[in-house]
């Protein structure tokens, strides 16, 4: 007995170092590419953290899911000259229409990751997708202003809860090698749709098509989605249960309304104390709700079996900070772009509606190849080109529209937007993909939440900074400023935007400066 013992003891010994020595060998003969790339340590280089059979297939159905809700929140942004017409509105009603939509996200945003963990993957998708068909169901037929309001609100909870769930399952489901190539495919879907929405609203009604048909074809899309999703769509959360807090779901998504609807109050006038008391009360209940996350997150409340509605912990890096810094700032070239641009340009270079148009669009879809070029580039060389870059780029365009001033013309003012628009493209979607690289698959929808709700901040802020900023340069200019007094003003306008964006990448050498391995 002594000598089987002794035998099985060294077979075992024998088997084990055999092991070893073939575990050595292949990490040997690894390439030294695949051993120095590795954008996050809790996961295994070359495995996706979950594998799903038709990776592909799925992928396309939450891009394509994301492109039309964010596709929806701008399809009645050319249309609300019929919807004012047809039931006897004025502006500042019609703009519910948007509004609701927004403030509706506002609600779902905060509490997205939450409900992403704690939820089935395809149950939530499916659920997502059918709420949307239904809002845009209830709009094509709607009688009243009213039921066309319940409508967007529906489109608008649905459109909250997408981008959180799009990047949680497109960086499990893929390789680590690939997830900068990746989110930027996510963000150019998600980017496009409210582009090409005005457009295709445009051409319907050019065609005398009424407002109400245009939402059927987007209702038809998401249906169809709806079906295949039922067939391709695998579960790939992890379901880990957890009480609700009901306080902090209640602090932060009323918070975030409220501190959403301040901001944009603010915008329309500084002086009035109803502004600033909404302001403030909403961002005292965000504080609140950001100091309950941090106890939710100690050993008492996850003893209790509670879980943070979104773990700020993660965001509390020097690369993190730095990285929402960043994609806020970024947010104010796309909306001054989308809008001051446009205004002085028209005003200033007596351009028509579709000249200007184009003079706005064709960068900005241009762009979107730039933005898979910087995930491409991402994956092989790291962030500090991509975000450093981009950057440049920005100030570049900027700096291009301040230079020129009165003696702009068409082909320069292009180069400029190009310039600016292809800098944003290039660096946004390598600063989200840095910020997932720095946590472990299970953590991605806090990150995403974050991301996506200081986006929604960033976007109520940027409108009244790029505004405010032309209005005061134009405000140095007569009552009735000529054509060149305008593009003045926007040069003006650039050269702060410029500054800021040079200093910005001080902030990007901040998040990148770290190695992408963190212990």
């Amino acid at each position: 007995m002594s000598d089987e013992r002794h035998e099985s003891s060294t077979l075992l010994k024998s088997q084990k170092t055999s092991e070893a020595a073939r575990t050595h060998s292949n990490n040997e003969h690894q390439p030294s590419s695949t051993k120095e790339h590795q954008p996050n340590p809790n996961e295994q280089q070359q495995q996706p953290a979950t594998v799903v059979k038709n990776v592909g297939g799925v992928l396309a159905l939450f891009m394509l899911a994301a492109f039309f809700l964010s596709f929806n929140e701008t399809l009645l942004s050319v249309a609300n000259n019929q919807v004012m017409a047809d039931w006897k509105l004025d502006l500042q009603t019609v703009q519910w229409t948007m509004t609701a939509f927004i403030a509706a996200m506002a609600i779902s945003v905060p509490i997205s990751a939450f409900i992403v963990r704690r939820t089935s993957t395809r149950t939530l998708f499916l659920s997502s997708l059918a709420l949307v068909v239904v809002g845009l169901v209830v709009d094509a037929i709607s009688p009243n202003f009213g039921v066309l309001i319940a409508g967007r609100v529906l489109e608008g909870f649905a459109g909250g809860l997408i981008p959180t769930m799009l990047f949680s399952v497109a960086l499990k489901i893929t390789k680590p090698a690939r997830h900068g190539l990746i989110t930027a495919l996510c963000g150019v879907m998600m980017g496009l749709g409210p582009s090409f929405a005005p457009l295709f609203a445009g051409i319907m009604l050019d065609r005398g098509f009424n407002w109400h048909v245009l939402f059927i074809v987007p209702a038809v899309c998401v249906a169809i989605l709806f079906l295949v999703a039922l067939a391709v769509v695998p579960d790939v959360s992890e379901h880990r249960g957890a009480k609700v807090d009901w306080l902090s779901a209640v602090l932060g998504s009323v918070g975030f309304l409220i501190f959403i609807f301040g901001i944009n109050m603010l915008g329309s006038t500084l002086t009035a104390w109803q502004s600033w008391l909404t302001f403030v009360v909403g961002l005292v209940l965000l504080v609140f709700a950001g100091r309950r996350q941090f106890w939710l997150e100690s050993k008492d409340a996850q003893a209790k079996g509670y879980k943070p509605i979104i773990a700020l912990s993660l965001l509390k890096s020097t690369p993190m900070v730095s990285g929402i810094v960043l994609l806020m700032l970024l947010m104010i070239v796309n909306i001054d772009l989308t809008s001051v641009f446009p205004m002085a340009m028209q005003q200033g270079l007596k351009l028509t509606a579709t000249a200007n148009s184009l003079l706005m669009m064709v960068p900005l879809v241009l762009s979107q190849l730039f933005a898979v070029w910087a995930g491409h580039l991402f994956d092989r060389m790291g962030a500090t080109v991509t975000v450093v870059g981009g950057l440049v780029l920005v100030s570049l365009g900027y700096l291009l529209f301040a230079i020129v001033g009165k003696n702009a013309t068409l082909a320069l003012m292009f180069i400029g937007a190009l310039l600016a628009f292809c800098g944003v493209a290039f660096a946004n979607p390598t600063i989200e993909a840095r910020m997932y690289s720095l946590v472990p698959a299970e953590s991605v929808p806090d990150v995403s939440s974050a991301i996506q709700t200081s986006m929604q901040v960033a976007g109520s802020l940027s409108g009244t900074i790029a505004m405010a900023l032309y209005a005061n340069a134009l405000a140095k200019f007569s009552a009735h400023p000529a054509p060149a007094d305008n593009l003045s003003a926007f040069a003006s306008h650039s050269l702060v935007l410029a500054i800021v964006f040079l200093l910005g990448i001080i902030v990007a050498w901040l998040m990148v400066r770290e190695p992408r391995q963190e212990a």
